[in-house]
């Protein structure tokens, strides 16, 4: 571990408390994703069951609740670019607590480990890597987005009824591949697609938590071809920001998220993600593995 001063155990911040009036003006999603410094790289956080998927707290909230508590822990002149994540139990709505570990400060770069716990059990582990602005640029490149409908184009759908809470909270145009359990055959060696424009209902800056959560947000591109009701908890996910973001975030508006299946195989599904502004900009990159389970009966 590198050399740092020893945190000395601290009261928790009132501007970080989910009662304290500092939170009254802000989003749904910042006050979800609200972490409170306890000291010693620890953070209090609270799940909302309102941000769930079937199989439990949506990802990309946890993803999120982890990036505030790793902003707050890491010096300001760094920026997280990585962030690789095991889902080991789905937690529970309810409070939980975020230690960060930080592994190595060097010149450039700051690599962290970040473990979110519920009680004594570990839900969530992660490594994170950060880094200051001035790295040496020799060449750049970057993928175009898909083509599709510009956002103005395509006025918000109610994709589905059965969608899980954390669905209330977004705005969904999709714009790619099929809807869920619809059955659309593949064709021969192509990936399952799906994506579209996608937004929060409530007004809010695109900061490097609301991208952790985007990533995440859109149903798996893997229930497009079936038609059995099921679901794709993730069980790991590398997320690399690929561009840095303002303090501040950008403003609101509403962002392109292109995902892809190559493979389900054996019970297993992988889902490469890619996040655009409308000007083409690539924020965020994903990949990630997930279980392919069969939907609890209902009564």
């Amino acid at each position: 571990m590198a050399d740092r001063p020893v945190d000395r155990p601290a009261e928790p911040t009132p501007a970080a408390s989910a009662d304290h009036p500092a939170l009254a003006d802000q989003t749904a999603f910042q006050r979800t994703t609200a972490v409170t410094a306890l000291g010693g790289g620890r953070y209090a956080c609270a799940f909302d069951h309102g941000w769930s998927t079937a199989a439990g707290i949506n990802g990309g909230i946890l993803m999120a609740t982890m990036v505030r508590a790793l902003q707050a822990e890491i010096a300001a002149d760094r920026h997280p670019r990585s962030l690789q994540v095991q889902f080991m139990r789905p937690p529970a709505a309810g409070p939980a607590e975020i230690q960060i570990e930080l592994i190595r400060q060097g010149a450039r770069a700051t690599n962290a480990r970040v473990r979110v716990t519920q009680g004594d059990k570990l839900m969530v582990e992660g490594l994170a890597t950060s880094f200051s602005n001035d790295l040496d640029v020799i060449a750049e490149w970057a993928p175009h987005p898909p083509q599709v409908p510009e956002p103005g184009e395509m006025p918000p759908r109610l994709v589905d009824p059965r969608m899980p809470p954390v669905g209330d909270h977004l705005a969904y145009r999709p714009a790619i591949g099929p809807f869920p359990f619809t059955g659309e055959a593949l064709v021969p060696g192509e990936p399952a697609r799906t994506g579209g424009w996608l937004e929060l209902r409530e007004s809010s800056p695109v900061d490097l938590a609301l991208v952790a959560f985007y990533i995440d947000a859109w149903w798996p591109a893997a229930l497009g071809p079936i038609t059995e009701m099921s679901m794709n908890p993730t069980v790991e996910l590398s997320l690399h920001f690929r561009t840095a973001l303002p303090p501040e975030g950008l403003p609101h508006q509403p962002l392109l998220l292109d995902v892809r299946t190559d493979a389900s195989l054996q019970g297993l599904a992988d889902e490469h993600a890619r996040l655009f502004t409308a000007d083409g900009t690539l924020l965020a990159d994903a990949v990630q593995l997930a279980i392919t389970r069969r939907a609890p009966q209902q009564p």
